[in-house]
């Protein structure tokens, strides 16, 4: 290793280290749980009104338009709730994967031997940030694509 590359593994040494503690800050908060929880006793509460219901209790015909307005807010919210828990599960999801990749940036440029070495290039960073799971997909999706493409073209042959 060069003396001009101690510097430079230094600050990625630092910097990988700081990548690596932001996981704290990105796993699930106390919130999240709760929302999630939440969630899952709307669909409990409103499986037991639904159950209290005058349509599936014949034989009780007393309170059914009261039931019917909390049962609807019930079920709005419930949505809602999961349309947020749904949300922070994708941002996290993406923001975990942006800091394996920034890991994985780091390390090859701390391994780096040489400047000419820890220089990266597009397609570099694209293997970094593209993970491999991503790309089985891409490529399923591509496969499916070309066969709906291909059998359109031969029918309208």
């Amino acid at each position: 290793m060069t003396a001009s590359r101690a510097p430079a593994k230094e600050a990625g040494t630092i910097l990988l280290y700081h990548v690596d503690k932001s996981s704290d800050r990105l796993d699930s908060s106390i919130a999240f749980e709760m929302l999630w929880k939440t969630s899952s006793l709307l669909a409990k509460l409103s499986t037991l009104l639904k159950e209290l219901s005058p349509s599936s209790n014949p034989s009780s015909s007393s309170g059914h338009e009261s039931l019917q307005s909390p049962m609807l807010e019930i079920t709005g919210l419930r949505h809602e709730v999961d349309q947020i828990c749904m949300l922070h599960a994708q941002r996290q999801d993406y923001c975990m994967q942006i800091k394996a990749g920034l890991e994985k940036m780091l390390r090859l440029l701390i391994s780096a031997e040489d400047e000419q070495a820890s220089v990266l290039r597009a397609v570099d960073l694209f293997d970094i940030y593209v993970s491999e799971e991503q790309r089985q997909s891409h490529a399923q999706a591509m496969a499916k694509f070309e066969e709906v493409v291909g059998q359109r073209v031969r029918a309208s042959s």
